[in-house]
């Protein structure tokens, strides 16, 4: 990678941090509405941060292998991920002048996004893996996967509000996993699988698929169920537990510090997003 490239680069993370700043400023003004754009932001500065870190790893090293086609991939799912937050709040507020200023922000993410992968995969870049990546906060990983789920057509929509509970793959108590098949038996009763939540680490080895979500359809089949094969560290970062709205996790006793984001769920219950990192770290 020649010095006029890692400049671009750097730019391209400079312009991505400052529009996550914009993001950011825009969620604060939305209050508790703008939690889920205040997502957005942080994990845009998070890979604006990875990105800028990399190209001047790569300028000291000279070597030039670095991947970010992943983090271009996340960048993408991320204004899409914006877009639907945006669309979101202007149903929710009645004020499409405010998400009007929230997408545009998110439409240069786009194009800056676009510029990028011109200059990463249009060049003669070697590629090499980013184990950064896998290490994405536990609320970008789970909302990034489904929602690429989802947008993939894959049968159900907004799926993080449509699970219904959380197994593991027990054959003491008939719940076995038919990868052959593609179906999932639990309780006797045989469930399709549809695409898989794999945060790339496993939190403790061995890394393998131990436990699945249970999800409605959309609301055109409220009775169908599909589920979704996870990993150890997405469904630690991913609890349903029943907790008072006003406080959510309190009665679960988790600190504010671990608790990344919530939303409402069926049945008086909260769905938790974790940080689960942290988590462990408070020997919790």
């Amino acid at each position: 990678m020649n010095g006029e490239d890692t400049n671009d680069l750097t730019r391209y993370a400079e312009r991505i941090w400052h529009l996550a700043v914009e993001l950011s400023l825009f969620a604060c003004r939305q209050g508790n509405s703008g939690r889920g754009m205040a997502v957005v932001a942080a994990e845009t500065q998070r890979i604006a941060r990875l990105l800028e870190d990399q190209a001047a790893s790569a300028e000291a090293l000279g070597d030039g292998g670095i991947d970010r086609s992943e983090i271009l991939d996340q960048l993408v799912m991320l204004t899409l991920n914006g877009s639907l937050e945006a669309a979101g709040l202007e149903e929710h507020l009645g004020n499409p002048l405010e998400a009007a200023a929230a997408l545009y922000l998110l439409e240069e993410l786009r194009g800056v996004a676009g510029r990028l992968a011109n200059l990463v995969r249009g060049g003669d870049l070697p590629l090499m893996a980013l184990p950064e990546l896998a290490r994405a906060s536990s609320v970008c990983q789970a909302r990034l996967k489904l929602l690429h789920a989802r947008v993939a057509g894959l049968g159900f929509a907004e799926p993080l509000h449509c699970i219904k509970e959380i197994v593991r793959f027990d054959p003491t108590d008939g719940t076995s996993l038919d990868a052959a098949r593609r179906l999932l038996t639990v309780r006797e009763r045989q469930i399709p699988f549809i695409g898989s939540l794999l945060t790339g680490q496993a939190y403790r080895p061995p890394h393998r698929l131990q436990q699945a979500l249970i999800v409605r359809a959309d609301w055109h089949q409220p009775h169908t169920l599909y589920a979704v094969p996870v990993d150890d560290l997405a469904v630690n970062c991913i609890q349903l537990s029943a907790v008072g709205q006003a406080q959510p996790g309190a009665s679960a006793g988790l600190p504010a510090t671990v608790l990344r984001e919530w939303w409402p769920a069926e049945g008086g219950e909260s769905i938790l997003f974790l940080d689960w990192p942290a988590l462990h770290e408070a020997g919790l």
